[in-house]
């Protein structure tokens, strides 16, 4: 039996999910049901790797060395951050993880965070997007007792699956 992983950006909105999901066993950084694996982030999960990274020369910031534009951007995961980027790698890379639910903020930083976590994990398989328009944490966990079901569009309370 496969399962879909659902990213949140943040815990409390993934454990919103989860609630909604009736997905309850907790593990270190995921919540697993029989469908459903609800896991996230913690905000910006990669972030972009300082200017010494390129060329240590920048290491010391020099006015006529700016603008610095690197060829091709570097990532890098903070040290508190790292063990749930590998948390969700292991995720991303289940053999019984069908497709990846992007479940994080519905506007650019949100898209971004979900974009540089799935880029990192080296992460292939397909991309489905949940999208809560409104307060989502709030909204879930008050406004839908039922299992929501993600593999398919629906509008529940302000809450789109596209």
């Amino acid at each position: 039996m496969t399962k879909r992983l659902v990213i949140a950006e943040k815990p409390s909105v993934g454990n919103s999910i989860a609630a909604v999901l009736g997905v309850k066993d907790r593990k270190d950084g995921y919540i697993e049901g029989r469908d459903y694996i609800v896991s996230w982030g913690f905000g910006h999960l990669a972030e972009l790797a300082n200017a010494d990274t390129y060329d240590e020369k920048y290491a010391k910031w020099r006015y006529d060395d700016l603008p610095i534009v690197p060829a091709n951007w570097k990532y890098k995961i903070p040290r508190d951050k790292y063990s749930q980027f590998e948390t969700l790698k292991k995720l991303m890379h289940r053999a019984d993880v069908s497709d990846v639910i992007n479940a994080c903020d519905a506007g650019r930083e949100g898209e971004l965070i979900f974009r540089n976590i799935y880029k990192m994990t080296g992460c292939t398989k397909s991309i489905n997007r949940f999208v809560c328009l409104v307060n989502c944490a709030g909204n879930i966990a008050e406004g839908e007792n039922d299992t929501l079901n993600l593999a398919r569009r629906n509008t529940v309370l302000g809450i789109a699956v596209v």
